[in-house]
């Protein structure tokens, strides 16, 4: 069965996957306590089955994992009905095609810069100078993140995902809790400015959004973000 934590599979886990595949089924990881769907049929009938499900379970000490795990477990991407359908409908009320459309313009200028300073290079490596780069960007512009603080985005985004791997290092680990707390003060602190004085920007809406009494909390909004 695979190692996940094998070096050479790291370095390229390709032919590993490959003979999983051979299985032509899903199959059971002892070591990880769950069955490996390599196969692109048997993912996306994982991924479309309504009775199966995504519950986060807490990391523990969860006095020291408190931030991370809220991130998590507030998170309409780590919810099941009935939370994520209210989550899910309350979003949507700020988060939906209009304002991707209206987004667009700014897009294609951030799109332009980042290419108007690579073809100021003599050589560009496209990852990161393109293709990193520019789905932050985007992403503070629908935050309205201040541009000043906007370096910090990736950074954190980088150690929280750090806790996917399989065996996270301790220095991994310390990482992941320390980007949470950052992140969850950061945009805490951008919420609160943003009830006082609201804009047009993503928080603002999701500060406001309301549906049958229902509103976000402080914690849904954040880990939305």
């Amino acid at each position: 069965m695979l190692d996940f934590k094998d070096p050479d599979f790291i370095t390229n886990p390709y032919p590993g996957l490959a003979e999983l595949r051979t299985h032509g089924k899903p199959v059971w990881h002892e070591e990880l306590g769950l069955f490996l769907a390599a196969k692109h049929r048997d993912a996306n009938d994982v991924l479309r089955n309504k009775s199966l499900g995504r519950i986060y379970r807490p990391r523990v000490p969860e006095d020291e994992w408190f931030d991370f795990n809220w991130l998590h477990s507030d998170s309409i991407l780590d919810s099941e009905p009935p939370k994520h359908t209210r989550l899910r409908s309350l979003v949507a009320k700020a988060f939906n095609r209009g304002r991707i459309d209206a987004l667009t313009p700014q897009i294609q200028t951030l799109t332009q810069e980042l290419l108007d300073q690579i073809a100021l290079k003599k050589d560009f490596d496209v990852i990161a100078d393109y293709a990193e780069p520019l789905p932050v960007k985007v992403i503070a512009a629908l935050l309205n993140f201040p541009v000043e603080d906007e370096y910090l985005l990736r950074p954190w985004s980088q150690a929280i995902v750090k806790m996917y791997e399989v065996d996270p290092t301790q220095e991994n680990q310390a990482g992941a809790r320390r980007a949470a707390s950052e992140f969850a003060t950061y945009v805490h602190d951008l919420m609160v400015a943003r009830k006082k004085n609201p804009g047009t920007d993503l928080i603002s809406e999701l500060a406001i959004v309301e549906e049958a009494g229902e509103k976000l909390n402080a914690h849904e909004l954040i880990a939305t973000c």
